[in-house]
Protein backbone atom coordinates (compact mmCIF):
# COMPACT_ATOMS: atom_id res chain seq x y z
CA UNK A 1 0.00 0.00 0.00
CA UNK A 2 1.30 3.35 -0.83
CA UNK A 3 0.54 6.53 -0.33
CA UNK A 4 0.95 9.59 -2.80
CA UNK A 5 2.44 13.40 -0.60
CA UNK A 6 4.91 14.61 -3.60
CA UNK A 7 3.04 17.53 -4.55
CA UNK A 8 3.94 17.39 -8.16
CA UNK A 9 2.74 13.52 -8.15
CA UNK A 10 -0.32 14.89 -6.67
CA UNK A 11 -1.43 17.67 -8.92
CA UNK A 12 -0.76 15.61 -11.77
CA UNK A 13 -2.69 12.26 -10.02
CA UNK A 14 -5.64 14.38 -9.49
CA UNK A 15 -5.96 15.99 -12.91
CA UNK A 16 -6.34 12.54 -14.51
CA UNK A 17 -9.79 11.97 -12.07
CA UNK A 18 -11.36 15.23 -13.89
CA UNK A 19 -14.11 14.57 -16.67
CA UNK A 20 -16.74 15.85 -18.71
CA UNK A 21 -18.75 13.18 -19.88
CA UNK A 22 -19.99 12.58 -16.30
CA UNK A 23 -23.49 11.85 -17.41
CA UNK A 24 -22.49 8.85 -19.47
CA UNK A 25 -20.11 8.10 -16.46
CA UNK A 26 -23.07 7.93 -14.03
CA UNK A 27 -25.02 5.84 -16.16
CA UNK A 28 -22.25 3.76 -16.24
CA UNK A 29 -22.20 3.80 -12.00
CA UNK A 30 -25.88 3.09 -12.14
CA UNK A 31 -26.07 -0.36 -14.66
CA UNK A 32 -23.54 -1.34 -12.18
CA UNK A 33 -25.29 -0.80 -9.04
CA UNK A 34 -28.40 -2.46 -10.58
CA UNK A 35 -26.72 -5.39 -11.64
CA UNK A 36 -24.74 -6.40 -8.31
CA UNK A 37 -26.16 -4.67 -5.39
CA UNK A 38 -28.65 -7.06 -3.19
CA UNK A 39 -31.63 -4.36 -2.60
CA UNK A 40 -31.46 -1.60 -5.03
CA UNK A 41 -32.42 -2.72 -7.94
CA UNK A 42 -34.42 0.17 -8.92
CA UNK A 43 -34.02 3.58 -8.43
CA UNK A 44 -35.98 4.56 -5.61
CA UNK A 45 -34.79 1.62 -3.46
CA UNK A 46 -37.16 1.02 -0.13
CA UNK A 47 -33.52 -1.07 1.97
CA UNK A 48 -30.58 -0.08 2.10
CA UNK A 49 -27.53 -2.74 3.19
CA UNK A 50 -23.59 -1.82 3.87
CA UNK A 51 -23.23 -3.62 1.18
CA UNK A 52 -25.14 -2.29 -1.06
CA UNK A 53 -23.28 1.22 -0.03
CA UNK A 54 -19.72 -0.37 -0.81
CA UNK A 55 -21.43 -1.62 -4.59
CA UNK A 56 -21.74 2.09 -5.38
CA UNK A 57 -18.76 2.92 -4.07
CA UNK A 58 -16.83 0.43 -5.93
CA UNK A 59 -18.94 1.30 -9.49
CA UNK A 60 -17.81 4.88 -8.38
CA UNK A 61 -14.43 3.92 -7.74
CA UNK A 62 -14.40 1.95 -11.06
CA UNK A 63 -15.61 4.60 -13.65
CA UNK A 64 -14.72 7.79 -12.53
CA UNK A 65 -11.54 6.97 -10.48
CA UNK A 66 -9.87 3.66 -12.33
CA UNK A 67 -10.32 1.60 -9.21
CA UNK A 68 -7.78 4.20 -7.57
CA UNK A 69 -9.16 3.94 -4.01
CA UNK A 70 -9.27 0.12 -4.21
CA UNK A 71 -5.53 0.20 -4.99
CA UNK A 72 -4.67 2.28 -2.30
CA UNK A 73 -6.91 2.31 0.63
CA UNK A 74 -8.05 -1.47 0.43
CA UNK A 75 -9.83 -2.94 3.36
CA UNK A 76 -8.85 0.70 5.39
CA UNK A 77 -11.96 1.94 4.21
CA UNK A 78 -14.85 0.89 6.01
CA UNK A 79 -18.55 1.51 5.79
CA UNK A 80 -21.32 1.93 8.39
CA UNK A 81 -25.05 2.70 7.93
CA UNK A 82 -26.00 5.19 10.55
CA UNK A 83 -29.39 5.28 12.18
CA UNK A 84 -28.23 8.59 14.18
CA UNK A 85 -27.33 11.02 11.59
CA UNK A 86 -30.32 13.07 11.56
CA UNK A 87 -28.52 16.03 9.38
CA UNK A 88 -25.53 14.71 7.72
CA UNK A 89 -26.22 12.07 4.65
CA UNK A 90 -22.86 11.18 5.30
CA UNK A 91 -19.52 11.36 6.45
CA UNK A 92 -15.87 10.33 6.72
CA UNK A 93 -13.54 9.93 9.15
CA UNK A 94 -9.93 10.09 8.44
CA UNK A 95 -7.27 8.80 11.29
CA UNK A 96 -4.29 11.50 10.77
CA UNK A 97 -1.63 10.60 8.58
CA UNK A 98 -2.65 6.73 7.69
CA UNK A 99 -5.09 5.51 4.43
CA UNK A 100 -7.42 4.48 7.05
CA UNK A 101 -11.19 5.38 6.70
CA UNK A 102 -14.22 5.74 8.08
CA UNK A 103 -17.53 6.15 5.84
CA UNK A 104 -20.72 6.56 7.25
CA UNK A 105 -23.91 6.99 5.40
CA UNK A 106 -27.37 7.84 7.10
CA UNK A 107 -29.71 5.16 6.73
CA UNK A 108 -32.42 7.20 8.48
CA UNK A 109 -32.49 10.38 6.04
CA UNK A 110 -32.51 7.68 2.85
CA UNK A 111 -35.33 5.64 3.31
CA UNK A 112 -37.60 8.40 4.61
CA UNK A 113 -40.76 8.74 3.02
CA UNK A 114 -40.60 11.88 1.74
CA UNK A 115 -36.89 11.46 0.44
CA UNK A 116 -37.68 9.81 -3.79
CA UNK A 117 -36.27 12.08 -5.79
CA UNK A 118 -36.71 15.80 -6.61
CA UNK A 119 -33.77 17.42 -3.99
CA UNK A 120 -30.58 18.94 -5.03
CA UNK A 121 -27.33 16.78 -3.68
CA UNK A 122 -24.02 19.05 -3.83
CA UNK A 123 -25.57 20.84 -6.49
CA UNK A 124 -27.13 18.45 -8.52
CA UNK A 125 -30.72 18.05 -8.86
CA UNK A 126 -31.14 13.92 -8.02
CA UNK A 127 -34.94 12.57 -9.24
CA UNK A 128 -34.21 9.49 -7.87
CA UNK A 129 -32.80 7.92 -4.32
CA UNK A 130 -30.29 6.38 -6.45
CA UNK A 131 -29.07 9.37 -7.63
CA UNK A 132 -28.64 10.95 -4.07
CA UNK A 133 -27.01 8.33 -2.74
CA UNK A 134 -24.26 8.55 -5.73
CA UNK A 135 -24.36 12.11 -5.38
CA UNK A 136 -23.35 12.09 -1.56
CA UNK A 137 -20.76 9.09 -1.89
CA UNK A 138 -19.24 10.98 -4.49
CA UNK A 139 -18.96 13.88 -1.87
CA UNK A 140 -17.46 11.38 0.19
CA UNK A 141 -14.81 10.08 -1.72
CA UNK A 142 -13.44 13.12 -2.37
CA UNK A 143 -13.13 13.52 1.25
CA UNK A 144 -10.81 9.96 0.88
CA UNK A 145 -8.94 11.16 -1.70
CA UNK A 146 -8.03 14.12 0.04
CA UNK A 147 -7.02 12.59 2.80
CA UNK A 148 -4.82 10.25 0.57
CA UNK A 149 -3.15 12.85 -1.00
CA UNK A 150 -3.15 15.50 1.43
CA UNK A 151 -2.85 13.73 4.76
CA UNK A 152 -6.27 16.23 5.78
CA UNK A 153 -9.60 17.02 4.39
CA UNK A 154 -11.98 19.98 4.79
CA UNK A 155 -15.05 22.07 2.90
CA UNK A 156 -12.23 24.59 1.63
CA UNK A 157 -11.09 25.47 -1.75
CA UNK A 158 -9.07 22.76 -2.57
CA UNK A 159 -11.81 20.38 -1.87
CA UNK A 160 -14.24 22.21 -3.69
CA UNK A 161 -11.93 22.47 -6.65
CA UNK A 162 -11.61 18.20 -6.75
CA UNK A 163 -15.49 17.91 -6.22
CA UNK A 164 -16.43 20.43 -9.16
CA UNK A 165 -13.89 18.64 -11.41
CA UNK A 166 -13.90 15.11 -10.81
CA UNK A 167 -17.94 14.69 -10.17
CA UNK A 168 -19.22 17.96 -11.39
CA UNK A 169 -20.12 19.21 -7.78
CA UNK A 170 -21.30 22.98 -7.44
CA UNK A 171 -22.03 22.95 -3.79
CA UNK A 172 -21.48 20.82 -0.39
CA UNK A 173 -25.05 20.56 0.59
CA UNK A 174 -28.17 18.27 0.32
CA UNK A 175 -31.63 19.84 0.48
CA UNK A 176 -33.05 16.14 0.95
CA UNK A 177 -35.58 15.94 4.44
CA UNK A 178 -34.64 15.18 7.38
CA UNK A 179 -36.18 13.47 10.69
CA UNK A 180 -35.91 16.86 11.93
CA UNK A 181 -37.88 19.01 9.20
CA UNK A 182 -40.14 16.51 7.74
CA UNK A 183 -42.82 18.28 5.36
CA UNK A 184 -46.13 18.09 6.25
CA UNK A 185 -47.85 18.70 3.02
CA UNK A 186 -47.41 18.06 -0.39
CA UNK A 187 -45.81 21.17 -2.46
CA UNK A 188 -47.17 21.85 -5.72
CA UNK A 189 -44.54 21.86 -8.74
CA UNK A 190 -43.79 25.59 -8.53
CA UNK A 191 -43.42 25.16 -4.74
CA UNK A 192 -41.27 22.30 -5.20
CA UNK A 193 -38.74 23.67 -7.50
CA UNK A 194 -38.74 27.13 -5.17
CA UNK A 195 -38.28 25.23 -2.26
CA UNK A 196 -34.97 23.20 -3.40
CA UNK A 197 -33.71 26.38 -4.84
CA UNK A 198 -34.21 28.31 -1.54
CA UNK A 199 -32.56 24.60 0.17
CA UNK A 200 -29.63 24.82 -2.38
CA UNK A 201 -28.95 28.48 -2.35
CA UNK A 202 -29.72 29.42 1.29
CA UNK A 203 -27.42 32.39 1.57
CA UNK A 204 -29.48 33.80 -1.48
CA UNK A 205 -32.59 32.85 -0.22
CA UNK A 206 -31.81 34.42 3.22
CA UNK A 207 -29.82 37.81 1.32
CA UNK A 208 -33.47 37.91 -0.43
CA UNK A 209 -35.58 37.61 2.80
CA UNK A 210 -33.32 40.17 4.71
CA UNK A 211 -32.72 42.69 1.95
CA UNK A 212 -36.28 42.42 0.19
CA UNK A 213 -38.62 41.08 1.66
CA UNK A 214 -38.56 41.27 5.24
CA UNK A 215 -39.64 38.12 6.42
CA UNK A 216 -39.09 37.59 9.95
CA UNK A 217 -40.52 36.01 12.86
CA UNK A 218 -44.35 36.94 13.82
CA UNK A 219 -44.78 38.43 10.75
CA UNK A 220 -47.55 37.77 8.18
CA UNK A 221 -46.78 36.49 5.47
CA UNK A 222 -48.94 35.10 1.59
CA UNK A 223 -47.49 32.58 -0.66
CA UNK A 224 -49.56 30.66 -3.20
CA UNK A 225 -50.60 26.83 -3.13
CA UNK A 226 -52.74 24.84 -5.58
CA UNK A 227 -53.93 27.89 -7.22
CA UNK A 228 -55.11 29.97 -3.89
CA UNK A 229 -53.32 32.06 -1.48
CA UNK A 230 -52.81 31.00 1.95
CA UNK A 231 -52.07 33.48 4.81
CA UNK A 232 -50.57 32.95 8.09
CA UNK A 233 -47.74 33.78 10.74
CA UNK A 234 -44.26 32.94 10.70
CA UNK A 235 -43.35 31.33 13.60
CA UNK A 236 -39.43 29.84 12.86
CA UNK A 237 -36.86 30.64 10.28
CA UNK A 238 -33.95 28.27 9.06
CA UNK A 239 -33.60 27.63 4.93
CA UNK A 240 -37.66 27.85 5.04
CA UNK A 241 -40.07 29.24 7.26
CA UNK A 242 -42.26 27.64 9.46
CA UNK A 243 -45.63 29.56 8.46
CA UNK A 244 -48.60 28.81 11.09
CA UNK A 245 -52.17 28.64 8.94
CA UNK A 246 -55.39 28.07 11.02
CA UNK A 247 -54.43 24.42 12.37
CA UNK A 248 -52.04 23.50 9.58
CA UNK A 249 -48.00 23.85 9.31
CA UNK A 250 -46.45 24.57 6.44
CA UNK A 251 -42.90 25.13 5.20
CA UNK A 252 -42.27 27.45 2.83
CA UNK A 253 -38.82 28.73 0.79
CA UNK A 254 -38.47 32.38 2.10
CA UNK A 255 -38.56 33.14 -1.97
CA UNK A 256 -42.01 32.21 -2.11
CA UNK A 257 -43.22 34.49 0.57
CA UNK A 258 -44.78 37.93 0.52
CA UNK A 259 -44.81 39.94 3.66
CA UNK A 260 -48.24 41.63 4.13
CA UNK A 261 -48.06 45.33 4.82
CA UNK A 262 -50.62 46.37 7.27
CA UNK A 263 -50.96 49.90 5.50
CA UNK A 264 -52.16 52.75 7.95
CA UNK A 265 -54.25 55.33 6.88
CA UNK A 266 -53.30 58.91 8.61
CA UNK A 267 -56.73 60.91 8.69
CA UNK A 268 -56.05 64.75 9.19
CA UNK A 269 -58.79 66.13 11.16
CA UNK A 270 -59.58 69.86 10.69
CA UNK A 271 -58.73 72.49 13.00
CA UNK A 272 -62.06 73.75 13.93
CA UNK A 273 -62.21 77.16 15.64
CA UNK A 274 -65.23 78.04 16.81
Amino acid sequence: MTTIYNQYQNTEKICSFYHKNRKQLNAKVRDIVNESSLNIKDSDFSKLSVSDVRCVINAIDKIFLGGYIKDVVGTNLTVQLSNRMTRSAGSVAHHLGQTTFLLKISKVIFLLPENVGGYFVNGDLCCTRLDALMSVISHELVHVLEGIFYRSSSHGDRFKNMARKIFGHSEIRHSMHTPNNRRDTMLSPIQAAARMFADANPSAAAQQATESKKVYVGATVEFKHGGRTIRGEVKRITKRATVISGDKKWYVPLSMLTVVVKKIIKVKLANLNG
